[in-house]
């Protein structure tokens, strides 16, 4: 697993999180999830990632539990939603629509003009990285965002953007030709079977073709601190999200050569001085770093969590085997 550090002052938190439309957001997600799902009880399944039992709650959120797989720290929901449940919450509820709709897309698009760029600099990068030259077909797994796909194909190694397992107002789109990259941009984390969904990517792909995935770690620092406290996990657009290790056995057990995977995320200090009086109160040596840390303190902090895979957000570039 790679290890580094660097900072990137042109994205901010707001670009993931637009403001004023992302708080709508929040507050469908919370609406449906009280009409439509059940309050958790005390019962814990079975880690959905790696199969291994678990019996202890980490938290709760909107009266939905939270628990780890105690052997690879991936995190997920205590109990999973059935499948007409998740797909109403994607493709038919409120909450849908408002993410399809003109307004949302828009604000969307304008507020992550520079994340796109920072994102497509790394895809770029790595397809040069890895020998993918020109010409190439490049397929988008599970996107929502109508300017992305347009974002994408200004490649240079793409010739033809292809899109699956859409979500509203995208539509699907065959490629003409053969698979040579795929892209998977947060996707991963809102799946109830995410070994399912990499091993569909995984016959998509022609061999020695190429799989670009970002997610959220369910290890990461924020996650951790702040708990039900955090206001960028919540059901049902975070089921399942697995630890770097975790990431690791799903991309592996799916037939992949993991060639990169890290956790360069660059807003763990951020939301968490953010929202630090909601601090749990045992948390008493969190509440010490973000008490007596100056901002530069907090900046070598924030390289500390990527150095080691401990920040937020994962990215992973594996390979499909040549035949």
């Amino acid at each position: 697993m790679i290890r580094y550090s660097y900072s990137d002052d042109s994205v901010k938190e707001t670009d993931v999180h637009t403001k004023g439309i992302f708080e709508r957001e929040l507050q469908l997600a919370k609406e449906f999830v009280a009409e439509r799902m059940p309050e958790l009880g005390d019962s814990v399944a079975d880690c959905p990632m790696s199969g291994e039992s678990r019996d202890k709650l980490f938290f709760r959120k909107w009266n939905q539990g939270y628990s780890y797989c105690p052997r690879t720290w991936n995190l997920s929901l205590a109990q999973l939603p059935d499948e007409q449940t998740r797909r109403d919450y994607f493709w038919g509820s409120e909450l849908a629509d408002f993410r399809a709709s003109e307004e949302y897309q828009k604000a969307r698009e304008n507020a992550r003009k520079d994340l796109w760029s920072h994102q497509l600099d790394w895809i770029g990068g790595r397809l040069a990285r890895y020998g993918v030259k020109e010409n190439a077909g490049l397929l988008d797994w599970g996107g929502r965002a109508s300017g992305w796909l347009e974002t994408l194909s200004t490649l240079r190694q793409v010739s033809e953007v292809g899109a699956i397992e859409t979500l509203a107002p995208l539509q699907e789109k065959v490629l003409s030709a053969d698979c040579e990259v795929i892209t998977m941009i947060d996707v991963l984390q809102r799946e109830a079977n995410p070994a399912s969904l990499l091993k569909r990517a995984y016959q998509k792909l022609k061999p020695g073709g190429i799989l670009l995935l970002t997610c959220r770690n369910g290890a990461g620092f924020d996650i951790m601190t702040m708990r039900d406290f955090s206001r960028t996990i919540f059901p049902l657009d975070h089921i399942c999200l697995p630890s770097p290790q975790g990431l690791n056995s799903l991309l592996m057990g799916s037939g992949f050569e993991i060639l990169e995977l890290g956790t360069p995320g660059l807003f763990d200090v951020e939301l968490v001085k953010r929202d630090k009086d909601l601090l749990p109160k045992d948390q008493f040596f969190q509440r010490y770093l973000f008490d007596v840390g100056d901002s530069h303190f907090h900046e070598r902090l924030q390289g500390f969590l990527q150095q080691n895979n401990l920040s937020s957000h994962m990215r992973a570039v594996a390979r499909k085997p040549e035949a």
